[in-house]
Parts: C-alpha cells; sequence; structure tokens
C-alpha cells in the first residue's frame, strides 16, 4: 500500500499564491508589500481571479530566468 502511495506523487501546482511564489523566490531578497508592488506595477507576471492574484508557475520560473540573464534584460 506505501509503494503504491510513493508512486502516485502528485504533480506541482500549476499556479501559486502570492505568498508561496514570494517564498519560493526568498523573503529575505524582497519584503512582502515589494512583492505586491511589484505585482502591481505589472513586473510580475499574474492572472487576478476576482480578488485573487495567482502567480503561474512556469511564467514565475521564466521570469526569474530573464532576470537573471543580463543579456535577456538588456533585450527588453
Amino acid at each position: 500500500m506505501e509503494q503504491e502511495n510513493a508512486s502516485k506523487k502528485e504533480a506541482p501546482a500549476a499556479t501559486l499564491s502570492v505568498d508561496e511564489a514570494h517564498a519560493f523566490i526568498g523573503r529575505e531578497n524582497i519584503s512582502r508589500g515589494g512583492f505586491y508592488a511589484a505585482i502591481k506595477r505589472g513586473e510580475v507576471p499574474h492572472v487576478r481571479l476576482g480578488h485573487r492574484i495567482l502567480i503561474p508557475r512556469h511564467a514565475l520560473l521564466s521570469w526569474l530566468e530573464v532576470a537573471g540573464d543580463p543579456t535577456m534584460r538588456a533585450a527588453r
């Protein structure tokens, strides 16, 4: 029974909450308020569903890759 459960690992969620995304990039790197401000400015990829803000996992990972690549930042 344990082997069945171990082999059925859940895929990661397609979206993250703002707090989950904030924790993922590192709370020591930016304050929670600063992260919300970046979302409001459109700097962080996100979607709104009513009052809820969701961060698509693939978009966050792509955004972080571009942010860390100086040649890609210059192209924007």
